[in-house]
């Protein structure tokens, strides 16, 4: 139903609202392996008579960085949360009027005269079937108002 589905998203978005004052936190690493180290040949006579190779820098080079941050106050976010009340006020009516409307569709669909025009006649029948429209009617709107993107399914 798309009241459901309206619903879900407005309380959604008020979740992305509130977010913002959350911490943040961020953090990146960084493990650089030189397989191939620079190397310089030092000449013949300085540390012994023949030319002797000398490798520079490490190996291994690792930088970690880690960053935390914490709204105190922003406006602009203050005046998101109070507009968005509004918007969950709506989507809750919008859905309780949905399931109103369900309601009355399925029972006046349940209560349309025979094409016969024989409607008291039928009446006993109708009387007695009562448990099977109640069956009927939740079979219906738990199907109308399962939402398969929330957690909450039909109750």
């Amino acid at each position: 139903m798309i009241a459901a589905n309206d619903h879900a998203v407005t309380h959604a978005q008020a979740q992305e609202a509130l977010s913002g004052y959350l911490p943040q936190v961020n953090g990146t690493g960084q493990l650089d392996d030189n397989l191939k180290r620079q190397t310089t040949i030092l000449p013949a006579g300085i540390f012994s008579s023949e030319p002797t190779p000398v490798k520079f820098g490490t190996q291994y080079n690792t930088s970690l960085s880690l960053q935390g941050e914490q709204t105190l106050v922003d406006v602009g976010k203050l005046n998101g949360i109070q507009a968005i009340k509004p918007d969950i006020k709506r989507a809750d009516i919008q859905l309780q009027q949905a399931e109103e409307k369900l309601i009355y569709d399925v029972a006046r669909a349940y209560a349309k005269p025979s094409p016969t025009g024989s409607k008291r006649a039928c009446w006993p029948t109708t009387f007695s079937n009562t448990t099977t429209f109640s069956r009927s009617f939740n079979y219906v709107r738990k199907k109308a108002l399962h939402n398969p993107w929330t957690s909450t399914g039909p109750k």
